[in-house]
């Protein structure tokens, strides 16, 4: 949800580290409220006596821990029933004795295919080749490499949470225009020909065209050896037509003049 400013709030992020350090180091970055934006610009401002500026406001995220994978999955599952999904998983790349990283991460899409995922890791036992081929190439997926900064992890949390928002508002807007229709009526889908047969109904109470659907102004279609078409058909075309198919036939063709 956004608010009129702008700002991300309840954004659920899911941690997922075998260290419980690591969690109380993205609780310190990612937790922080406007009343700790506030009393920080404050005491800069009794520090170096300038102006204080307009506290800068962090995102509001709602955040969870997991020591392993398997945990996670199960945040995830429930997080799907409740209907309040996860937009960002940050996952430790490893996590022994359970999954590794990579493995949490397939078991993760597998449950909710449209969360993000950031791979913290200060290892290099994968390189990108081999997270291509276990996880393919996604654009739900970044690297954060460990010791990181916390403005990395601030932006990796703000980028990857409001493109996740961002795509759930286009899901949402085209679901609506599927449902649009006429009143108290769904459009009937599973007929075969109803988009033929709606075009042709439309053909018929447009002024432009005459009773048969033909526009006014322009010749009905012709026949040649039994076939429709247009009166644009060159002259040249039609007798090619009556030599190929026809050699011995005797009959009428009419052409457009």
């Amino acid at each position: 949800m956004k608010t009129d400013d702008g700002r991300i709030e309840n954004v659920r992020i899911l941690i997922t580290d075998d260290n419980a350090a690591i969690h109380e180091d993205f609780r310190r970055i990612l937790a922080t409220s406007a009343e700790d934006d506030a009393s920080l610009s404050e005491a800069e401002n009794l520090l170096f006596g300038d102006p204080a500026a307009p506290p800068a406001h962090h995102p509001a995220y709602a955040l969870d821990f997991a020591l392993q994978g398997q945990q996670a999955v199960q945040w995830v599952k429930r997080a799907r029933a409740d209907g309040r999904p996860y937009a960002l998983a940050f996952v430790d790349m490893r996590m022994p004795p359970g999954w590794d990283g990579l493995e949490t991460i397939e078991q993760l899409w597998k449950e909710d295919p449209d969360v993000q995922i950031v791979i913290c890791s200060a290892h290099s036992d994968y390189d990108w080749r081999d997270i291509f081929e276990r996880l393919g190439h996604s654009d739900k997926l970044l690297i954060l490499k460990k010791p990181f900064e916390p403005i990395e992890v601030l932006q990796c949390a703000s980028a990857l949470s409001r493109k996740w928002q961002h795509e759930r508002a286009l899901e949402a807007h085209v679901e609506s225009l599927e449902q649009v229709g006429e009143p108290g009526r769904q459009p009937d889908t599973d007929r075969p020909g109803h988009l033929l047969q709606s075009t042709e109904v439309r053909h018929r109470h447009d002024p432009r065209r005459d009773r048969d659907g033909h526009r006014i102004g322009h010749r009905a279609p012709q026949r040649v050896l039994g076939h429709r078409v247009t009166c644009a058909i060159p002259r040249t075309l039609a007798a090619l037509l009556l030599v190929t198919h026809l050699p011995k036939a005797v009959g009428r063709i009419f052409l457009c003049k």
